[in-house]
């Protein structure tokens, strides 16, 4: 398993949310996990930390799997 670098975290009325940055060969992807705010009620720090860095795996594992090429490239403005 690659090692991440935590980007960004925060949260919203809902969910708390992690941004983790994986080096993927070549170049860097950022995958963002989230998790409902109860499901951290009580939680230490750590332990949140944790579990956020658990979504982002698992949404980065969930598109290992189902990845296909679509060939697009370039720069984008948002």
């Amino acid at each position: 398993m690659p090692t991440g670098t935590i980007v960004k975290t925060w949260q919203d009325m809902t969910n708390a949310y992690m941004a983790l940055r994986v080096n993927e060969g070549s170049v860097d992807v950022e995958y963002l996990g989230a998790m409902p705010l109860a499901s951290l009620a009580g939680l230490t720090l750590t332990q949140k930390r944790a579990a956020l860095v658990a979504a982002c795996k698992a949404q980065r594992d969930t598109q290992q799997a189902t990845t296909v090429d679509l060939g697009l490239s370039g720069t984008a403005t948002i």
